[in-house]
Parts: structure tokens; sequence; C-alpha cells
């Protein structure tokens, strides 16, 4: 029996030096540097929304996205390279991340939004849930790499 726990201590004690090793631990921000096309339906104030569009990931925290809204029926065009708007990601080592991204629309209206995402299919896809500048849930999607690893 003390050999056991103490055989059980010793592992203890190297995974605890080493850090966790699981299954999908090492993504980076590199992880989804590249182009991707994402579709999101949901709804803001109770109206109906979809979205369309194009995040382009530079591998180091920065991003610009594109996107065409349809808000009630009517089609907004979106882009966080306007002046005025910004794009940020980070990326855990679990493969969840998030994204911060101020849109301005055509009449110069900031409109800000978080996403938290997951990667998965070997790094070809990612799952994404959007929040409002409230924190509500305005919409759920897909996002799909677009052209192979990276632009």
């Amino acid at each position: 029996m003390i050999k056991r726990t103490s055989f059980l201590v010793l592992m203890l004690g190297v995974l605890l030096a080493t850090g966790p090793v699981q299954a999908g631990d090492g993504f980076t921000l590199e992880s989804v540097q590249g182009t991707w096309g994402f579709t999101t339906p949901g709804s803001i104030g109770g109206v109906p929304v979809s979205a369309v569009g194009r995040t382009v990931f530079d591998g180091a925290g920065g991003c610009e996205t594109t996107a065409t809204l349809n808000l009630g029926g009517t089609l907004i065009p979106l882009t966080s390279a306007a002046p005025g708007g910004q794009c940020a990601y980070t990326v855990n080592l679990n493969g969840a991340g998030a994204v911060k991204v101020t849109f301005i629309d055509p009449s110069e209206n900031p409109s800000d939004f978080r996403v938290s995402f997951v990667i998965i299919d070997k790094e070809t896809e990612y799952r994404f849930i959007t929040s409002d500048s409230a924190g509500q849930t305005v919409g759920v999607g897909v996002a799909k790499r677009q052209g192979g690893n990276a632009d």
C-alpha cells in the first residue's frame, strides 16, 4: 500500500511539473490565422436577424470582419475596417476563444459584439455564440476556413 501511494504521489508531482496534457491542448492565436466564412441566424431586440460574412485573423490577435446583416428584411453592410471599427481576438490552449468586434455601419453608427467560439474539426471550423454590448445572445453560428490552412 505504501509503494502504491508513493508511486501515485510521484506521478502527481510529474504531472504538476509538466502541466496539463490533454487531447486538443496546444491551440494558439495562429490556430485560426487566415480567412473564415461564417453564417449566423438569431434576433436583436426580438427582430429576426441573420448574417453572412468573413473574418480574417492575422495570427497575432488582430482581425478584420466584414458582414451583411439582414435585420428584419433590411440589408446592412458592416465592417470593422472602417474608421472607428476594431477587431481583436484571443485563443485559449483548449481551443476556446473570443472575438471583440466593433462594426461601423453605413450611417457611421458603431455596434459592439462579443463572439465566444470553440475550434473544431482539425482547425477547419469553429462554432460560435454572438452577444451584443448588453450581453444578450443575438445568434449562434458556424465559421469555416476558406481556401486551405492559412492565407
